[in-house]
């Protein structure tokens, strides 16, 4: 799967470099995610000499003693330095021809820019969120006044995990350690023995759904709400996670269905996935 990073809502999109590293974070959760799923975020090998805000280019962000000595740059220099420096660049290797026109409501250009070479790979295309981005899930091109040709616009990096999984190219294991990144599930933890392995189709569709409602409630929210049923594992005979190295971690539930539950633990506002259960025995026990 290839991306091409979309250097029009860089052009001048900022109000200055604090707005630009608010929404350059953004690039670095994609591009972590680009390294770890061994998917290609290309650019253009000028990306250096764009224009952020007045006068001020990506090239000025990294080298000029005002924004060289911000926080923002100590912590985001190395990456940022790759992602302007390090292949790919898809100009080096375009697969459009400049004898093609390709038209868009985004810029004057006709070729040599992102969203033409998008076209002719596979028409995916990563937006920072600035204002004329943020909202649109598609941006169209027309090639040569004749053919429109609709580009997929990813803006964060939810967006590109979710492409990921439909496409097949992650199982749900890693979509859902990405996808649940900085909510209160985390599945660093998930046990392979006890996990996505075990479940059906529909099952692995029933237990996302469920985690997706359980991140838009709070913890009050999730403590008091019956169909989650969120309580503490209490076995009376054998313990399932006795051996492990979670024996003398309180472990909880909370209900997928009336059958299904997922067991794990609460580290503050964060609930540690370890198990599922489909069958309910463990939970007649406890």
């Amino acid at each position: 799967m290839e991306i091409i990073l979309n250097e029009l809502s860089l052009e001048n999109q900022f109000e200055n470099s604090e707005d630009f590293f608010i929404k350059f974070k953004r690039i670095i959760e994609v591009y972590k995610i680009a390294i770890d799923n061994h998917f290609s975020l290309l650019k253009p090998s000028h990306l250096y000499s764009i224009i952020l805000f007045e006068s001020v280019s990506f090239h000025d962000i990294l080298t000029a003693p005002q924004y060289r000595k911000s926080d923002e740059m100590k912590r985001y220099k190395s990456i940022l330095s790759k992602i302007i420096q390090d292949e790919p660049f898809w100009d080096l290797d375009a697969l459009h021809v400049n004898t093609d026109h390709y038209k868009c409501d985004f810029t004057d250009k006709i070729n040599n820019y992102g969203l033409a070479e998008a076209c002719e790979r596979d028409k995916y295309v990563f937006s920072f969120e600035t204002k004329i981005y943020k909202d649109k899930n598609n941006l169209e091109v027309k090639k040569n006044d004749s053919e429109t040709i609709e580009i997929k616009n990813l803006i964060t990096s939810k967006d590109i995990t979710e492409e990921l999984y439909l496409k097949g190219l992650i199982d749900e294991s890693c979509y859902c350690i990405q996808r649940f990144n900085n909510t209160k599930l985390s599945f660093e933890e998930l046990e392979e023995d006890y996990g996505f392995k075990t479940l059906s189709i529909e099952q692995r569709k029933l237990f996302i759904n469920k985690f997706e409602e359980f991140i838009e409630m709070d913890w009050e929210q999730i403590l008091k709400s019956d169909g989650l049923d969120y309580k503490e594992y209490t076995p009376s005979k054998k313990n399932w996670f006795g051996g492990t190295e979670y024996n003398q971690i309180k472990i909880m539930k909370f209900r997928i269905s009336q059958k299904y539950r997922c067991f794990g633990y609460r580290v503050k506002d964060t609930f540690k996935v370890l198990r599922f259960e489909t069958n309910h025995k463990v939970s007649d026990n406890g």
